[in-house]
């Protein structure tokens, strides 16, 4: 089970290089590419998206925690691919609206709820201690992989808008893969009580 945990950490820092959301550089052009799509329609499409996640946000630590911590990733980044899809599809600006809806429930699950679950993930290993230092090398290793994708954006965009969403679709694959495959570790039952 030690061996488990201690994946977990690996794991988590594979979900983490996955979730950017590489393609938000070229989005609005994206967007702007639609037929009778306009600088309003990008304001309403992004608009709705906040809107939505904020109001995600409010109930989204009391779903992860009724959830599950790991269930709560699951369905992160299973919402995450699904946002994806829709850019990917994106031949009107229903799917963008779509799309943004989704990511932003995506982003609002997982908000907190990773933290929440390495938390519980090192205070099993006995390194509830060293959380700071072990989550901020983790959320380094999520930050520095990403840049050489986003970099690459404007190279894909010469291909095609789609593939540079097409790339994210592949991340957010190896994300959900990962997130599927942390353990959960074992909670005390006064941990559990409401």
């Amino acid at each position: 089970m030690k061996k488990k945990l201690e994946a977990n950490i690996w794991k988590y820092a594979v979900n983490l290089v996955t979730k950017k959301r590489i393609y938000m550089s070229v989005f609005s052009v994206y967007l702007l590419t639609i037929p009778d799509s306009t600088a309003q329609t990008l304001g309403a499409v992004l608009l709705i998206g906040d809107l939505f996640g904020f109001v995600f946000e409010l109930p989204s630590g009391y779903a992860a925690d009724k959830l599950g911590h790991k269930r709560g990733l699951v369905l992160s980044r299973f919402t995450m691919l699904v946002s994806t899809l829709c850019f990917v599809i994106g031949g009107s600006v229903f799917w963008f609206v779509l799309g943004q809806i989704v990511m932003n429930f995506a982003l609002a699950l997982s908000s907190g709820t990773g933290a929440a679950f390495m938390h519980d993930t090192l205070r099993a290993l006995g390194k509830d201690s060293q959380y700071a230092k072990i989550m901020g090398k983790v959320n380094s290793i999520g930050f520095a992989i990403p840049i050489p994708f986003v970099a690459a954006i404007p190279f894909l965009v010469l291909i095609s808008y789609r593939a540079a969403f097409g790339v994210s679709l592949i991340f957010d694959v190896i994300g959900l893969i990962s997130v599927i495959a942390l353990t959960s570790p074992k909670k005390t039952a006064k941990e559990i009580e409401e």
